[in-house]
């Protein structure tokens, strides 16, 4: 591997097959390609080293070393597999690795449930043995409890509670939900069903939060319980809740507020023989492509990025042990696909 002085775009653009031109244009974060092109970009330029002088200035300025010292391992504390805790830890880990830094993904078993048996496992696992810990979304209170009162550094990848002694990154999906009812209420659209938990944890809450306060900023007057859709425990009561809810309510937008629940709105709209966005539009929350919608309307919510963010927020962390904590939230990018239309005044009193 070349040095990193000896690094150029050239090199990166003749890796990929692209030109100097996009190569930098990915590497400043400008418009005019796709996701995924950048993706690689950034990726290859890890690989091989090289850094924008922005890039040197930010970990600089930030107290983060570039290269040499102390080779830190750290630990994604998880609680069995999900995709979203997959993509964050790819951008925890690539980030590190850039930096000369490893990172484990320690998971707790389903028996660990009680405080005690949950404080055995993390010394067994030696957790508090690490040089800081990534503390991962969706666990249980419990767990999360447990970890957060280790002395170790900490940055929690969700939305902390008052008072929490640890640093966060997590995606913004107040503002994500925010901008799915503003778009649809630009396009007319004044009754929009609610597909989603509400309960659980801090982020479905937040979620139909933002929903609430979005539809009143919007000036759309509903109840918010007579539009909201949550999950059912079998896909075929899912439907029948959905085709009750549309008979009842006549909505012409759904908003699916988590993931998985994106291709049973496509199984009903299916089953009810609704076409999309001709009689409904659909909006979502996504982390990936989907199948059920290829070119779905939404914000993307930028998980990678977020455990990249992370990388970076725990090393200045360990640099800044003094300073005070913070919480940091990653807006979405929108992406416009083609499962909105807009409608017009009388559509609405059909």
């Amino acid at each position: 591997m070349k040095r990193r002085k000896e690094v150029s775009l050239k090199d990166i653009a003749a890796r990929l097959g692209l030109t100097v031109h996009t190569v930098s244009k990915a590497l400043r974060g400008r418009r005019g390609m796709s996701e995924e092109t950048r993706r690689q970009v950034f990726r290859t330029a890890r690989e091989l080293g090289y850094r924008t002088k922005a890039q040197e200035l930010s970990l600089t300025i930030g107290g983060v070393a570039l290269s040499g010292g102390k080779q830190h391992r750290f630990v994604l504390a998880t609680e069995g597999d999900d995709g979203i805790v997959d993509v964050l830890g790819e951008g925890i880990r690539e980030r590190l690795a850039e930096l000369g830094h490893r990172l484990d993904r320690i998971a707790c078993p389903v028996r660990a449930r009680t405080p005690s048996a949950l404080r055995e496992w993390v010394e067994r696992s030696g957790i508090p043995y690490a040089s800081g810990i990534f503390i991962a979304p969706l666990l249980s209170p419990t767990l999360e409890k447990t970890l957060l009162e280790l002395p170790s550094p900490k940055i929690l990848l969700n939305y902390p509670k008052v008072g929490v002694e640890a640093d966060s990154v997590v995606w913004d999906v107040y503002d994500a939900m925010a901008r799915c009812v503003g778009v649809l209420a630009e396009a007319g659209h004044t009754r929009i069903v609610y597909a989603g938990h509400i309960e659980g944890h801090r982020g479905f809450r937040l979620r139909w939060q933002a929903f609430k306060e979005a539809l009143a900023d919007n000036g759309i007057r509903l109840d918010p319980r007579e539009c909201l859709l949550e999950p059912a425990p079998t896909l075929e009561r899912w439907i029948r809740a959905f085709a009750e809810k549309r008979e009842r309510m006549r909505p012409t937008a759904v908003i699916c507020a988590v993931e998985y629940l994106l291709p049973w709105v496509a199984a009903a709209c299916e089953a009810l023989r609704i076409v999309v966005p001709d009689e409904v539009s659909v909006v979502s929350l996504e982390t990936s492509e989907s199948a059920a919608f290829p070119d779905i309307t939404c914000p993307a919510l930028p998980v990678r990025d977020t455990g990249a963010r992370a990388a970076d927020r725990m090393l200045w962390r360990i640099a800044n042990p003094h300073l005070p904590y913070e919480h940091s939230r990653l807006l979405c990018r929108w992406r416009e696909g083609n499962t909105v239309r807009k409608i017009i005044i009388n559509e609405m009193t059909k």
